[in-house]
């Protein structure tokens, strides 16, 4: 490539600032454009998710049509999460989309038919950015499944002379209708059943709850929990050997003479092998002149017997005390015994029950028989004989289909809704009086100036002291009323 004195020379000197600019005005028009794209893209709704969301919230509501609105101008939405929790949709195909703020809305319009309409908010998209404003009107305005709609209120009461009331009663207002009364309160019950199934069990039947193995103590107990060191136990015994083991005592020497030398010895009664001996195995000339002996309280034949210092053939011998400690009478041996719990053996190998803890008191742990070691169980599989909602104890699986239970008593409380194993009735109780004269359509009153939203509708009905919640209960009351004006907005193209 030139350097600069080549352009320098034919008075082409290179503008290098210029063409830096263009270069980067290049980039940046470059980058707007993919922004723009971007952001015309993101504002787009994957038509496959946004469809499976209102499926999704059209089962929802119809596995429990008690969680519709139920008076015209309500609204009603159930959201992508709840939606989830349910298993009506996965999770991992709306990741990027808000769980709270993607939902199916459905109103009930005057007509008595029910609008719904998936909202979605993903990724940086708002949902109110895939909308319209919104503009007055009507049913036939909107667009199945793609209009959002929102209702405004303006109440009424009837006007009736004190004169033309009866007396109050309460009772359903649905065991009333057709009955020209005036409201004094209204108060919404609920009640509920579940779903219910046989459930299948399983627990463990331990062979002991405290005593523990190393191996299975039983072929009907063959599985272990781990429980960590365990010692044999046992109990200190003493023991007597008394008198009745004593013996006389036995000879052991002769006493012998030499008629030679005029000197006198002893030969054991027997030798080394065992066999007998007499006073001529000393030599010549020793002979047993009178058949003297001496004794011992030891066996003669095994060689390591010790003479009594005065022993006769009268004299009894104490009992042996290998193990013991021998009287001072020397009459009775004492010495001490084990007797491991439970079975009772002498000894730490004739016993195979192990504790942690001693199991009765006066015991001693035997700590040269740490061991590690188990408790030991079979697992008992059940199938209960009731119907139960949900599992009766860990670990336990459905073991039948599922039947409606009984119903719940009615409460005031709305119960928690679960679209595929409750359904929830609701009913309305009113305090009223009923209208005994006078013409009831010629005399409704206005509550509220303006249009106004659902709250501020049933604020407007409890402030002229009616006892209401819910527009369910105004529109069922034969007393009370409502207007509904309709707005709707439309998606973006």
């Amino acid at each position: 490539m030139p350097d600069e004195s080549y352009y320098k020379e034919r008075g082409e000197e290179k503008n290098w600032p210029k063409i830096l600019l263009i270069v980067l005005g290049v980039l940046v028009l470059a980058l707007i454009i993919f922004l723009l794209v971007k952001g015309c893209n993101g504002n787009k709704v994957d038509g496959n998710l946004e469809n499976d969301l209102l499926n999704a919230g059209k089962e929802y509501y119809r596995i429990d049509e008690s969680l519709l609105p139920q008076a015209s101008g309500e609204c009603k939405s159930v959201t992508l999460g709840t939606l989830v929790e349910e298993e009506l949709l996965s999770a991992d195909r709306y990741s990027d989309c808000n769980k709270d703020k993607t939902y199916v809305k459905v109103c009930k319009l005057e007509s008595g038919s029910y609008h719904y309409l998936p909202v979605m908010q993903c990724g940086s998209t708002l949902a109110d950015d895939n909308f319209k404003p919104w503009t007055e009107g009507t049913e036939s305005d909107l667009v199945k499944d793609k209009s959002d709609v929102r209702f405004t209120f303006k109440g009424e009461v009837l006007e009736v002379a004190a004169e033309n009331l009866a007396t109050e009663e309460e009772g359903w207002a649905d065991e009333i209708k057709g009955t020209n009364y005036k409201t004094i309160s209204s108060t919404t019950y609920y009640r509920y059943r579940d779903l219910v199934y046989k459930w299948k069990t399983t627990t463990r039947k331990y062979y002991s709850e405290n005593a523990f193995y190393t191996s299975a103590p039983s072929s009907e107990y063959p599985e272990a929990e781990s429980v960590g060191l365990g010692w044999k136990w046992y109990k200190e015994n003493t023991a007597s050997v008394s008198s009745q083991n004593q013996a006389k005592a036995q000879p052991f020497q002769y006493l012998c003479y030499n008629t030679a030398t005029r000197s006198v010895a002893a030969v054991n009664l027997w030798d080394s092998e065992g066999n007998p001996k007499t006073c001529a195995s000393l030599g010549e000339n020793w002979i047993n002149p009178g058949g003297g002996k001496t004794y011992t309280c030891g066996d003669p034949k095994s060689g390591s017997a010790t003479a009594l210092e005065k022993g006769g053939p009268d004299t009894v011998c104490s009992a042996s005390c290998d193990k013991g400690t021998l009287s001072s009478d020397k009459k009775t041996c004492t010495y001490s015994t084990r007797s491991y719990y439970p079975s009772n053996a002498t000894s730490a190998s004739g016993e195979n029950t192990y504790y942690q803890n001693a199991p009765v008191s006066g015991l001693v742990k035997d700590d040269s028989t740490a061991a590690q070691v188990s408790k030991w169980y079979k697992t008992i599989t059940n199938v209960t004989d009731k119907y139960y909602a949900t599992a009766p104890s860990s670990g336990a699986t459905k073991a039948s289909d599922g039947v409606w239970g009984n119903w719940s008593s009615y409460q005031t409380s709305q119960p928690k809704a679960y679209a595929n194993t409750r359904q929830i009735e609701s009913r309305i109780k009113v305090k009223y009086q009923k209208i005994t004269a006078g013409t009831p359509t010629d005399t409704w009153k206005s509550i509220t100036d303006n249009w106004v939203s659902e709250s501020e509708l049933i604020s407007a009905f409890q402030e002229n002291g009616y006892q209401v919640n819910t527009l369910k209960e105004i529109e069922d009351a034969s007393d009370l009323r409502y207007q509904v004006k309709l707005e709707y907005r439309n998606r973006k193209k």
